[in-house]
């Protein structure tokens, strides 16, 4: 039972978490997994439960920044030149001041 609940436990925090919340915020697993133990470090336990949520709205507040600046976040940035493009989040066309576009 031990050896059970240690493997799970490896499992679930290593693999499982950063999965769930990086989908659930729209960021990278990788960037959770690197994020959780840096908020420990700045803000102790609160800091590992409020990291994440203060990390997607970062990522979705500056999505739409750059692209009003007309700098949109390239496809792979920080990969390597052979990998895949990564897909772009859809722009909303409405609101005022856009014409849609023909």
């Amino acid at each position: 039972m031990l050896a059970f609940t240690i493997v799970f436990n490896i499992v679930q925090g290593n693999i499982v978490a950063p999965l769930l919340y990086g989908r659930a915020v729209s960021v990278h697993p990788a960037v959770v997994l690197m994020a959780i133990p840096a908020g420990s470090a700045i803000g102790g336990v609160l800091g590992m439960f409020l990291v994440v949520p203060v990390l997607g709205i970062v990522a979705a507040s500056w999505r739409p920044i750059l692209r009003a600046l007309g700098d949109p976040p390239r496809a792979g940035a920080g990969a390597g030149a052979g990998a895949p493009p990564v897909p772009l989040d859809p722009i909303p066309l409405s609101g005022p001041g856009v014409s849609p576009a023909s």
